[in-house]
């Protein structure tokens, strides 16, 4: 008996002298107000090959500012009816972009060089 009382008291003296802290702590950044919006252009000219080169030369200048994503365009043929019959009246070419931005003096130089570049 002395035996077993002895390890209890032992047992009991060794687990109190172990103690067990838990410290959480959490942090939360808040990520400033994004902005987005999409950006859509149209040119017309009689060349396909003119609006291929504005528009490539418009996808590389947004790429300058870092905040425009997916350039992308489309170039259709244009016609006109005389007559019932169909007559070709040239090229209509849209881009596109999709802008993720946080100040908006960017947006203007990119809409800025944008203008441009079609114009």
């Amino acid at each position: 008996m002395k035996k077993i009382f002895l390890i209890l008291v032992i047992s009991f003296s060794l687990s109190s002298a172990f103690e067990v802290h838990k410290n959480n702590q959490f942090t939360q950044e808040v990520e400033p107000t994004k902005m987005s919006t999409s950006i859509i252009a149209s040119m017309e000219d009689e060349s396909k090959l003119t609006i291929q080169k504005v528009f490539t030369k418009a996808i590389e200048s947004s790429k300058s500012e870092n905040i425009c994503t997916n350039g992308s365009y489309r170039i259709s043929p244009q016609y006109r009816y005389d007559k019932q019959t169909r007559v070709f009246a040239g090229y209509r070419g849209s881009i596109t972009f999709r802008c993720e931005f946080k100040d908006s003096k960017k947006l203007d130089r990119v809409i800025t060089k944008l203008e441009k570049k079609i114009n």
